[in-house]
């Protein structure tokens, strides 16, 4: 499994990627980011591959219009998310899922993101915790409303204030508030993912699910 940034490991996992992330794998600036961005994509060719008893190299995506890979004619679904040297991949059958990680970065000014991205109630319990909590708060929320446009497909093209989650320390993922429409929020399921002080991860995945399995290698 190509997992680790050794550069054996990173060769295998280029040749398994298709002609357009191989190019765009090329233009990144950092070799760091190279290496993070053909590992990753190598990685979940592999975790496929093994999934569906096919050559990792041979599997073919096709995109959602707002460019979520899926894999035709097929009911297992994934998503992958990378941050910080860290990459986390989703799996399931049947039913829409979407992941996210982001490095917990001090110097972020998230209350003036808030203000411009999240719903109002979300504003407004941030800006009701003691300033100390906000920027933990902050990536709770921020990760669990990327892992819940992902999993839609919709990514950045889906309001940010058109939903809420939850987002106090200790506090339960959970989708709060679907203001496009009020039904949707009976229908996905919200978890956080532990992975390190320095980072914030969560999981949507459409259905009722009282609890998931992962793995940290």
């Amino acid at each position: 499994m190509c997992s680790t940034t050794d550069e054996s490991n990173e060769h295998e996992c280029f040749k398994l990627l298709s002609e357009d992330k191989r190019e765009r794998a090329a233009k990144f600036r950092f070799e760091k980011d190279r290496s993070h961005f053909i590992i990753a994509r190598g990685t979940l060719r592999q975790i496929l591959g093994q999934y569906l008893s096919e050559n990792p190299a041979s599997l073919t995506f096709n995109y959602s219009k707002n460019g979520k890979p899926f894999l035709p004619k097929n009911t297992l679904q994934f998503n992958l998310s990378h941050a910080g040297g860290i990459a986390l991949i989703a799996l399931t059958k049947n039913y829409e899922i979407g992941i996210d990680i982001e490095v917990v970065n001090p110097k972020v000014e998230v209350e003036k993101i808030a203000q411009h991205f999240f719903a109002k109630g979300e504003i407004d319990r941030l800006m009701s915790l003691p300033e100390a909590q906000r920027h933990e708060a902050f990536f709770n929320c921020w990760t669990r409303k990327e892992a819940f446009i992902k999993a839609t497909g919709d990514g950045l093209s889906f309001p940010l204030d058109q939903f809420e989650v939850t987002l106090k320390p200790n506090e339960k993922a959970e989708l709060l508030a679907t203001h496009f429409d009020e039904k949707e929020r009976e229908k996905w399921s919200l978890f956080d993912i532990d992975i390190d002080e320095d980072f914030k991860a969560a999981l949507a995945v459409q259905g009722r699910i009282e609890k998931i399995k992962y793995c940290i290698k």
